[in-house]
């Protein structure tokens, strides 16, 4: 982070957002009574952003909403930047793919005092899943420079982050029932994953930090 920060502000950006959740899971596991509730919500929140931060351009666009138009869902990435629908795919000949999910609505108050905070309150990032398959896409999303490389997954570790994405759903959505799932579970999936989640952090070629420290932390 940069040296000449003030304390009194909380400063994000694409890497150190991910960065401060992983940071996050140690201060959790390393008190006296673990949270491993939060542990798994901050693992899932950690990789969902390192994925998205390895799809970033300086066009922010390119992993929200913004260029969701009357296409049947099929999205092309084309040189970069450039998207097509599936008409303008099938006359161009090149890759393409198609995800289908169910968005979870989940409406701001409109005369919520923060609502003029966030410049781009509007806009929605892309789920958890499409983000996913951009990053194992060395196709297109995964080839911004020579030196890029696309995440790869092992069955197993696919099977790990379903359920550890099962699991965050279920605790942030919580329906009142009871639980009991054995720390062995959640601490063999989470093992499961920290190979694939220091792939998107530091050997994809495609993230850059702004600083040195950021990138060692």
């Amino acid at each position: 982070m940069n040296k000449g920060s003030v304390d009194e502000y909380l400063e994000l950006d694409e890497t150190l957002n991910p960065i401060d959740s992983l940071e996050t899971i140690v201060d959790l596991l390393s008190c006296e009574n673990p949270k491993w509730k939060f542990s798994v919500i901050a693992f899932h929140h950690s990789i969902y952003c390192f994925a998205v931060a390895n799809l970033a351009t300086s066009n922010y666009k390119v992993v929200t909403n913004f260029y969701s138009n009357e296409d049947d869902g099929w999205r092309t990435f084309e040189n970069g930047k450039t998207y097509i629908s599936k008409k303008e795919w099938i006359n161009k000949k090149v890759g393409s793919y198609k995800i289908i999910w169910d968005e979870i609505e989940e409406n701001i108050v409109k005369d919520a005092p923060m609502k003029d905070f966030f410049e781009h309150s509007n806009e929605k990032l892309i789920n958890f899943w499409t983000a996913i398959a951009r990053v194992t896409d060395g196709k297109s999303w995964m080839k911004r420079f020579t030196v890029s490389k696309p995440l790869i997954m092992n069955d197993s570790q696919w099977e790990s982050l379903g359920i550890i994405h099962q699991l965050r759903n279920q605790f942030l959505h919580y329906i009142p029932m009871g639980y009991a799932i054995e720390i062995d579970f959640i601490k063999q999936h989470l093992k499961n994953l920290i190979e694939p989640i220091n792939f998107l952090a530091l050997e994809t070629g495609q993230l850059i930090y702004a600083y040195e420290e950021d990138r060692l932390r």
